[in-house]
């Protein structure tokens, strides 16, 4: 006897209910990425370039993580979640950095900027494992 599974395509759109977050976020960091040089907001270029690209992939990293454990903090630590998240956002990090060096007139990729979008997705990492360390 063969049944169909009616629950499928619910797990399927709760679990891209989870990533909305992420997903809104990667969109959000595509575009003004991708704003030719002299359109970037003047209230960017006056802060510090590199802080700013570990707080935008500070974030990315934590989204998609909350997003593999549907925004619960309190349950362990999944190492697989974490590691998927910090390297999906640092891959997103270089994909972007490629795109501003081939394709955005007036920006260019820069291996400082991609280091400082690595360092912000390894900062969640620490920070994540030093609470739940001080928290257990």
């Amino acid at each position: 006897m063969i049944t169909s599974k009616k629950s499928e395509p619910k797990r399927f759109s709760n679990n891209i209910l989870h990533f909305t977050p992420a997903l809104v976020w990667g969109i959000f960091v595509l575009y003004f990425s991708t704003v030719p040089g002299p359109e970037v907001p003047g209230l960017f270029k006056s802060l510090n370039d590199k802080l700013i690209h570990s707080a935008i992939y500070f974030v990315a990293c934590f989204l998609i993580y909350f997003g593999y454990n549907r925004f619960k903090y309190s349950s362990p630590i999944s190492g697989k979640a974490l590691f998927s998240a910090c390297v999906i956002s640092i891959l997103f990090g270089g994909v972007i950095e490629l795109l501003q060096s081939y394709y955005v007139p007036g920006r260019v990729g820069d291996w400082y900027d991609f280091a400082a979008n690595a360092s912000g997705s390894l900062c969640f990492v620490l920070m994540l494992v030093v609470s739940h360390r001080a928290l257990a």
